[in-house]
């Protein structure tokens, strides 16, 4: 009897011993690549906590997908093999480049995307394409918690705003759109970027990938169930929208709720859903559940503790490769740190001052960052900001999206546009244009550039490029420019004052920025 009683300790731990063997290639390797890759980890969790709660479920969505990851493998675990397989190890050597070349360029987000798609070419490395389909589901899902989505912020303005014009024409009310303004006699309404219903987006996909999975619906069918979550979450947000511009008709401009409808957005949601999912309910076909293993647990197979170590380890050294390479060109903040820039200007015949005025330019992080406003003879006043790095770091680039060229609670954009601006003293000059207005009806001019590592450039993306071959060849100073006007006579007018300014300024800007990054590395160099 006791023999019988050690044999089936002996069976347990063989067991034990088998799934130990089974698990810890996936797992391990997973976290392996989560400690190599720790700063897009960190930034990931550090949106869902302290981020502005457009991805706050992403704690949520990462718990059900740990749990989907763990019974997918329990559930697979018997017809799982580990082979080599070369192909993967290529591409995730590229996705590492990737990696390295989005992270000294600064692009978060897409460092973010890149890590995702890391982790699957991981674990299509280790079973195939065909082994590893419903293992790549919850690292699917985490694309749903994190900011790729903010591309569609601004497409969804402008069909958001029409709908709800329609909508108010069509119930007989009295509306007049231009682009996401709507207005009615009583005021007028900004589809921003906060009212274009991406928070609902982004719940709404996460809400039907759930759904499907666990409802063992087909691809097909799993996409057309996703598309009707999205055309839901669209159409909830133009009744929220409809609903505050209602509460503003008939309360003159008075009701609450102009100023707080989120939560309003989020009850309308819920109702809406409530609907959505008993149409699917009632019209979704019906599959058993049934776990995705082909054998029984005392016949796993196995590759060998040897074989699944290789194979592991060569894949998460092809993935470091990026890594690797940034921790030796990586330059800390702390570097940057007490690197002052100061740009003395004198324009003859222009009076200056540090007065900001109504227009409030910030810059995060900025080592220096230099305000003037001057006023010709005539009394025209025009504005010059500078903001200065001397070193770009993760959370301190002269193009991050918590800049900010106004105050966006105080001013709302009315046209933007790329121009190039002719200047006698520098000859083309490219700007982005931009024309804001506030509340008081008062409207200002703005123009942008960005002068990095001695180039001048206006695009982001291009200045982010510039950037990179400025890390490489020795220069990583940037600084952004931004000139302003109020109009008072008429726009183009105005743009003719900001012209004067920029071409007796240029120059002697570019002069400074140069002299003091010649001086900087002079001292670095003796030091």
């Amino acid at each position: 009897m006791a023999l019988t009683g050690d044999r089936q300790i002996m069976k347990n731990f063989t067991i034990n011993r088998e799934l130990l063997i089974s698990a810890w290639p996936l797992f391990v390797g997973i976290l392996l690549l989560s400690v190599i890759y720790y700063s897009s980890v960190y930034s990931i969790f550090d949106i869902w906590i302290y981020g502005s709660g457009m991805y706050s479920h992403g704690i949520l969505l990462f718990a059900v997908a740990c749990y989907i990851l763990v019974k997918e493998w329990r559930d697979k675990r018997a017809s799982l093999k580990v082979e080599y397989r070369f192909i993967y190890g290529i591409i995730l050597l590229f996705l590492s480049v990737a990696w390295l070349f989005s992270e000294l360029t600064y692009l978060q987000t897409a460092s973010q995307l890149l890590f995702i798609f890391l982790l699957i070419g991981f674990v299509l490395g280790l079973y195939g394409s065909k082994g590893a389909t419903t293992l790549l589901v919850p690292i699917v899902m985490l694309l749903c918690a994190i900011p790729i989505w903010a591309v569609f912020e601004k497409p969804l303005q402008v069909p958001t705003a029409a709908l709800v014009d329609n909508l108010l024409r069509l119930t007989g009310y009295v509306s007049i759109r231009e682009g996401y303004i709507i207005t009615i006699p009583e005021g007028v309404f900004e589809v921003g970027d906060r009212c274009s219903g991406l928070r609902y987006q982004i719940a709404a996909v996460s809400i039907a990938f759930i759904y499907c999975y666990f409802t063992r619906l087909k691809l097909l069918t799993s996409i057309i169930y996703i598309l009707s979550a999205v055309v839901t979450a669209f159409l909830s947000n133009v009744i929220r929208i409809y609903i505050v511009v209602l509460s503003g008709h008939y309360t003159n401009m008075t009701h609450s709720l102009l100023h707080d409808h989120i939560w309003l957005g989020w009850v309308v949601f819920f109702i809406s859903f409530v609907c959505l999912f008993y149409l699917w309910n009632k019209f979704s076909p019906r599959y058993a559940y049934s776990k995705h293993t082909n054998q029984s647990d005392d016949t796993i197979q196995q590759a060998g503790f040897i074989k699944t170590t290789i194979v592991t380890g060569m894949l998460v050294l092809f993935a470091a490769v990026g890594p690797l390479i940034k921790s030796v060109y990586n330059v800390s903040i702390e570097q940057a740190e007490g690197a002052k820039q100061t740009i003395e200007l004198d324009l003859e015949g222009w009076e200056s001052n540090q007065d900001r005025g109504l227009w409030q330019p910030a810059w995060v992080s900025a080592d220096a960052d230099n305000y003037f406003s001057f006023r010709d003879g005539e009394g025209r006043r025009l504005d010059l900001y500078l903001a200065y790095y001397s070193v770009q770091a993760q959370g301190k680039e002269v193009i991050n999206s918590r800049n900010r060229k106004y105050d966006e609670k105080q001013w709302t954009r009315l046209q933007l546009r790329r121009k190039d601006i002719e200047l006698e003293s520098k000859g083309l000059l490219p700007v982005i244009e931009e024309l804001i207005q506030n509340g008081s009806g008062k409207k200002r001019v703005i123009w942008t550039w960005y002068y990095i590592g001695g180039n001048v450039v206006a695009d982001a993306l291009k200045a982010k490029l510039v950037a990179l071959t400025g890390i490489f060849s020795g220069r990583s100073d940037a600084t952004a420019i931004l000139v302003s006007a109020e109009v008072e006579d008429d726009v183009k007018s105005t743009k003719m004052y900001l012209r004067e300014l920029v071409n007796r300024s240029i120059l002697e800007i570019e002069q400074q920025i140069d002299a003091h990054h010649f001086d900087s590395s002079v001292n670095n160099a003796v030091h």
